[in-house]
C-alpha cells in the first residue's frame, strides 16, 4: 500500500493556504502561517527566479513562500520515483511512495493580473493605486501634481488628477457586454482620475447629432432625444 505524506510540515500537519487559479488552471499557493517548517530532509524547495525566467534556485529557507508562487507539478519531482501531486480537496502537495526520497518542489513566480490587484477597490483606486506606478508616463498615466512632470510642462494642470497621455495609452475599458472582444459601442477610454471619480470618453462617434436645426430650442434637437433617459 502506497503511503501517502502532507508536506507542509515536519510533524506531517496541515498547512492552511490560499488559493487562486489563473489562466493556465495551475495553483497558486500563498501560506501566511511562517511558523510552519519543511522538512528539509525530504524535499528541497526550487523557486523561478523572477516572472517568466524558467530559472530557479534553491532556496535556504525552510518556510514555504511567503508571497504568491504557483506550484509546478511539471517540473516537480522525485530522485527514486516517487510522484508529488495537488490534492484540491486537502489544500496540500502529496508525496506518493514505497521507499524513501529525496524530492524537488518547483514554484513558479506568479504574477497577479490588474483584475486581481483591483478586487475590492473602485475604478478610481484601481488606478491611482495599480495603474499610476509612482513614475509619470508609465502606464501612460502622469499625476498633475503641478510640478512640472507633464510631457510638456506649460500644460500641467496642477489640479491633483490623474491623467492618461501619449500616441495610444492602454487607457480602454469595457461596459455592458461579456464578449472576449468588446463591441465597439460598449468600448471606452478614460479620460483620467479627478478626486474620486473617473472621466469617460467613448471610443467612436455616436454618430451625428445636432443642437438644434433652426433655432436653439433643445427639447428639439437631436442630441437631446439621443441621451434622455
Amino acid at each position: 500500500m502506497k503511503k501517502y505524506v502532507l508536506l507542509f510540515s515536519i510533524a506531517i500537519v496541515m498547512v492552511s493556504i490560499l488559493l487562486f487559479y489563473d489562466n493556465d488552471e495551475k495553483v497558486i499557493l500563498t501560506n501566511y502561517n511562517s511558523e510552519q517548517l519543511i522538512n528539509s530532509n525530504i524535499l528541497t524547495m526550487m523557486y523561478e527566479t523572477d516572472v517568466g525566467s524558467g530559472e530557479y534556485q534553491v532556496s535556504s529557507s525552510n518556510l514555504w513562500p511567503q508571497d504568491r508562487y504557483v506550484f509546478n507539478e511539471r517540473l516537480s519531482g522525485c530522485e527514486n520515483g516517487s510522484k508529488l501531486t495537488w490534492d484540491d480537496e486537502r489544500k496540500a502537495v502529496i508525496l506518493s511512495t514505497l521507499v524513501s526520497d529525496k524530492c524537488y518542489v518547483y514554484f513558479d513566480v506568479y504574477e497577479p493580473t490588474l483584475a486581481e490587484l483591483c478586487v475590492g477597490k473602485t475604478l478610481a483606486e484601481c488606478i491611482t493605486t495599480q495603474v499610476y506606478t509612482g513614475v509619470d508616463g508609465e502606464n501612460g498615466l502622469y499625476y498633475h501634481d503641478g510640478q512640472g512632470t507633464y510631457i510638456n510642462a506649460s500644460e500641467e494642470a496642477g489640479d491633483n488628477s490623474y491623467r492618461y497621455a501619449g500616441a495610444d495609452p492602454n487607457n480602454y475599458v469595457c461596459f455592458g457586454t461579456d464578449e472576449e472582444t468588446c463591441p465597439d459601442d460598449n468600448l471606452y477610454r478614460i479620460i483620467g482620475v479627478f478626486g474620486n471619480e473617473v472621466k469617460l470618453i467613448k471610443n467612436t462617434s455616436i454618430g451625428s447629432y445636432f443642437w438644434d436645426n433652426s433655432s436653439s430650442v433643445w427639447d428639439e434637437s437631436t442630441s437631446q432625444i439621443y441621451i434622455r433617459c
